[in-house]
């Protein structure tokens, strides 16, 4: 059974060419695994591009904590060890520069014309609780500092000369982490690459009350608090970056329950707010789940 984080994945490809952003039409393919069950997506071609099979590191993030609930759950070893290869993934493929370690993409992404190697908040968030998890149970110190220098990454302004740089940092009103950074100002500020960011932030600090962490999160909240109005649709919806129309349901769902999330860590009403704005519409198919600890 193909997972809901793996529906999302698709659903995004499909949504981006809807909006005619990448042609001709892409058919999607499907999620297929390497000789350690780590996946690839299958992107097929986009815009003539033939991209075929690739790892993402989101997808392999998002997997590896499917794999380390399996384990907690029920003690088993077989997801411990998917669990652990996911991990080794992120690992061995990073690439280390000084204190900070990114989880690059090396191929292609027409819908938002970026060219390999391009870099993104999300991924270098989303890796950092599966790090700290394997360090929970293997106490392996590589996996604790690679979840500091995936951190460190988000210091890295979007203008900074190495193009590497994943924040848009706005003087006075907070930085932004962007899911898809191009190395320009113009990127698309994706709300929920965004939100998740901050999210795994939080996870982050949570673990090692580090300040610097606080300090990224506290930043990212004021952006977000400043931007969430961009991302209204009518006081009952949202869309899903600052370039795009309205979000599709799944994306939307997604958005409600990180807004949810937001509220619980910093019972600030703004995120109540919005909360209960695009979840009291007609929109009856928005369901949910308060106690789940993931937002796929």
């Amino acid at each position: 059974m193909i997972s809901f984080y793996t529906m999302i994945a698709f659903i995004s490809i499909v949504f981006l060419i809807s909006l005619k952003v990448c042609s001709p039409p892409l058919v999607v393919g499907k999620i297929f695994y390497d000789k350690n069950n780590v996946p690839l997506v299958d992107y097929g071609v986009m815009s003539s591009i033939d991209i075929g099979k690739q790892y993402n590191p989101i997808t392999i993030s998002h997997n590896a904590s499917k794999y380390y609930n399996e384990y907690i759950k029920n003690n088993n070893e077989t997801s411990k060890g998917y669990f652990l290869n996911h991990v080794n993934w992120l690992v061995n493929n990073s690439v280390q520069k000084d204190n900070n370690t990114f989880f690059v993409y090396d191929f292609p992404f027409p819908p938002y014309y970026l060219k390999a190697p391009w870099y993104s908040a999300m991924a270098q968030g989303a890796a950092i609780q599966p790090l700290l998890n394997a360090y929970k149970i293997t106490h392996d110190k590589v996996y604790l500092t690679t979840a500091k220098n995936a951190l460190n990454v988000l210091f890295i302004d979007i203008n900074d000369p190495c193009n590497c740089g994943v924040t848009y940092k706005t003087p006075g009103e907070g930085w932004w982490y962007e899911e898809y950074a191009n190395g320009r100002e113009n990127g698309p500020r994706v709300l929920n690459g965004m939100m998740f960011t901050l999210v795994d932030i939080h996870y982050y600090y949570n673990f090692t009350q580090d300040p610097d962490a606080l300090y990224l999160f506290n930043q990212g909240i004021l952006s977000l608090k400043n931007n969430l109005h961009n991302y209204d649709k009518n006081g009952t919806y949202s869309s899903y970056d600052k370039i795009r129309g309205y979000a599709p349901i799944e994306y939307h769902n997604v958005h409600v329950c990180l807004l949810n999330k937001l509220y619980n860590i910093t019972n600030d009403s703004i995120f109540k707010q919005y909360y209960e704005s695009w979840t009291k519409s007609n929109n009856d198919h928005i369901k949910i789940d308060k106690n789940s600890e993931s937002c796929f």
